[in-house]
């Protein structure tokens, strides 16, 4: 118990001692992303068909670039929350997103391509009749308040558009 103890102290001071950590430099050259977002996405996902307004948050939570994002579709409400970060070792990004219809987060690696910021998913089991879901989004900077979305789930060796969207910061 007094270890225990020992340890916390030296913990809390160590802890207390260090400033808090920052965005990597790669992160936050995306903070243009920073602010609450709208659009409408056209989906052509059999089951999802049609237009749902969708809004996304991004703010800053320590070195973590925060996502949240809420949807309505067919009378559901869809929440997200990801975490977004530099990972210098593999030299891409990771986010680990949780959502109100899965229970284990999708996590997506990406690389940014010119204008462009790409992530993949790892296989994700959302119980879906055809198994673990691989998916990619694509997030193409048309300027600092607009941003086109599109996301594409793996059929087979392809990817293959299930929907878009133009989001806009207000």
């Amino acid at each position: 118990m007094k270890r225990a103890t020992v340890i916390l102290m030296v913990v809390a001071s160590v802890a207390g001692s260090q400033e808090p950590v920052q965005p990597a430099a790669e992160l936050k050259k995306h903070d243009f992303y920073i602010g609450k977002w709208s659009g409408t996405i056209e989906w052509t996902m059999p089951g999802m068909e049609g237009k749902q307004e969708m809004t996304m948050v991004y703010s800053w939570e320590g070195p973590f670039m925060k996502a949240t994002s809420e949807m309505t579709s067919n009378g559901q409400k869809i929440l997200e929350t990801g975490y977004m970060y530099w990972d210098a070792a593999k030299k891409q990004f990771t986010m680990n997103t949780y959502t109100n219809f899965a229970a284990t987060p999708r996590i997506e690696h990406g690389k940014e391509e010119g204008n462009k910021l790409v992530m993949i998913s790892e296989p994700w089991d959302i119980g879906m009749p055809t198994g673990a879901l691989v998916s990619r989004s694509t997030l193409t900077k048309k300027s600092n308040s607009e941003v086109d979305f599109v996301l594409e789930f793996k059929m087979g060796d392809a990817f293959t558009k299930v929907a878009g969207a133009t989001f806009k910061k207000k």
